[in-house]
């Protein structure tokens, strides 16, 4: 498939539309989480709707964040040392996701920009966004804040990712006994905004630019210490299965795991892998490197 060139669309150089008809560009944020994960998700919800000032970003985001999975093999990367290793891999999901976009964004240009009628607000921004950057429009810029995390358990020196099955979540569990988990965590965030450059080739490609360099990034920890945890206890909260897609394979949310629970530092949500407070770090140290750009490697493939 080859990439239209800028004759191709009836629409250039317009800024586009409100379904009222007005301008609906503006100098606004779309935020994008790189994640599956409702905990992530709340705990984003959570820093979002903090009121005008107290969240630390300049600009107003549109809608809900946009979910956009990150598609890697996370085995694939490895590091002994875990914060190192949760490090890397929440920067090869940023690029991931990255890409992804581009690719959602370049649908889009070769829709003219339309969205659907019941699509949310954060998804018409976004296809907006695109299109102004591919036609030129003169329009106030789009930011788009991207965020990724990944998350270890360490127990007695022993790294542990998700459980490979219930047998292992077992064993993980029974060994808790008495006993505190630390989780290792790390998040990177950067802002971005599509751009259309012609490469030497004389090919026109929609990218992403980096407003934001380097990436903020922050390395949090976490504890959890338990009491006894009782075999019936273990057997409902693998029978819930949340715990087979968490790191060190335990929810401090299970209803019956959390009886079991004695202590929880820093907070519940920095257990579970990202907090407010790291989502609104990242954000003030996002906007505080905001000066020129850098072309990312993400581009849309013709």
């Amino acid at each position: 498939m080859s990439l239209p060139t800028q004759e191709d669309g009836a629409a250039n150089n317009t800024v586009c539309a409100g379904d009222d008809g007005s301008s609906a560009c503006s100098d606004e944020a779309i935020f994008v989480l790189g994640s599956s994960s409702k905990w992530r998700r709340d705990a984003v919800a959570e820093a979002l709707a903090l009121p005008p000032g107290a969240s630390a970003l300049s600009r107003k985001v549109v809608g809900r964040p946009m979910t956009v999975p990150p598609d890697i093999d996370e085995k694939a990367i490895r590091h002994p040392d875990p914060a190192a290793l949760v490090h890397r891999i929440a920067e090869g999901k940023m690029e991931a996701v990255k890409h992804r976009l581009v690719q959602l964004a370049w649908e889009g240009v070769l829709r003219g920009g339309r969205s659907a009628p019941d699509d949310p607000a954060e998804t018409r921004a976004f296809v907006r966004a695109a299109w102004n950057a591919w036609t030129g429009a003169t329009a106030p810029t789009t930011y788009l804040y991207v965020l990724t995390s990944d998350q270890v358990a360490v127990f007695r020196g022993e790294v542990r990712e998700k459980p490979t099955d219930a047998e292992q979540n077992r064993a993980f569990l029974r060994s808790y006994r008495h006993h505190t988990v630390q989780t290792v965590a790390a998040s990177v965030m950067e802002a971005c905004t599509f751009v259309a450059r012609t490469d030497a080739a004389g090919v026109k490609r929609l990218t992403l630019s980096a407003v934001s360099t380097p990436a903020a990034h922050l390395v949090h920890e976490a504890t959890v210490s338990f009491a006894d945890i009782p075999d019936d206890v273990i057997e409902c909260v693998i029978a819930r299965g949340d715990s087979l897609i968490c790191c060190g394979g335990f929810v401090v949310e299970d209803p019956d795991l959390s009886r079991c629970m004695t202590d929880c530092r820093p907070s519940l949500r920095a257990v579970q892998g990202l907090d407010q407070d790291v989502v609104l770090k990242l954000l003030r140290e996002c906007d505080a490197r905001s000066y020129g750009t850098a072309p990312l490697t993400a581009t849309a493939a013709a």
